[in-house]
């Protein structure tokens, strides 16, 4: 009696530790993806972790970092329970250079792998913009329209006019105009001082990169000198001053701006950096 007894609890046991098997694996789940966000970060600023699940359950995956040093993950457990993810923030280090820093997640055998990109605190994301030759007559005059001043002094014993133009084939041109009627050729002297993006400077989060210059002349003529008095400045300010001489009365000659480049945020266009 005793031992039919006995037999009837250990089966009882035996079904019941079955049971909790059966349920334990119910609520389980398998690892279904990791998201790290943003995937771009600062040195210094926190990262947020989402572990997800194929289906609700309960799971413990583990997380590390290929650069512990950089994102400081130590022997990390993430409790799932009756849910299909769970995110975790942890934070990152300074660097002095862009480092991609793998984050793994591992569940059972499988294991998913996301890239964060830890950036420098100086890291810029400024995109590059150009303005060509052929885009010159519009700057020239959005720009006038947005308060920028452009102007041309003759100065010494000039006799000849100065101007500040534009055509879509050579660019923005400082020009020393062909007087009407010329006299001796040694006495005339062009003589012209350009200043140019003056009045304001470059809307916020532009600036200021480079320029390319060019002589603009006929063949066989003798040429202009040029230099500048002031500029061009990196920044946001882009006021220049451009002295420039010619001594062939017989043509127009300027020193021609061929291309201006400019940093600027993501998504702007080179019309926003003068708004």
């Amino acid at each position: 009696m005793q031992g039919r007894t006995l037999f009837r609890l250990i089966t009882l046991i035996c079904i019941g530790i079955a049971a909790l098997a059966l349920v334990s694996q119910a609520s389980a789940a398998a690892l279904k993806d990791v998201h790290v966000e943003p995937s771009e970060v600062v040195g210094g600023e926190p990262i947020n972790v989402t572990v997800s699940l194929e289906r609700a359950g309960v799971a413990h995956p583990k997380i590390r970092s290929s650069f512990p040093q950089i994102v400081p993950i130590p022997n990390q457990t993430v409790a799932i329970v009756n849910r299909s993810y769970a995110t975790v923030q942890f934070p990152t280090n300074v660097v002095d250079q862009a480092v991609d820093v793998a984050i793994t997640a591992t569940l059972g055998r499988r294991s998913i792998a996301k890239v964060v990109r830890v950036l420098p605190p100086t890291y810029s994301t400024d995109v590059e913009l150009r303005i060509e030759a052929n885009q010159m007559p519009y700057l020239l005059k959005y720009a006038r329209e947005q308060g920028f001043r452009f102007t041309a002094t003759r100065t010494l014993n000039s006799t000849r006019r100065c101007s500040v133009d534009a055509s879509a084939r050579d660019g923005l041109f400082l020009e020393i105009v062909r007087p009407r009627t010329p006299s001796n050729f040694h006495d005339e002297v062009g003589a012209c001082a350009f200043v140019i993006f003056d009045g304001r400077e470059l809307a916020d989060g532009f600036t200021f990169v480079k320029e390319e210059m060019v002589i603009g002349r006929s063949r066989g003529a003798i040429g202009v000198k040029w230099q500048y008095i002031e500029g061009p400045r990196s920044g946001s300010n882009m006021r220049m001053i451009i002295a420039a001489e010619s001594r062939d009365p017989t043509i127009p000659e300027a020193v021609v701006i061929s291309e201006i480049v400019l940093h600027g945020p993501p998504g702007s266009k080179w019309e926003d950096a003068f708004r």
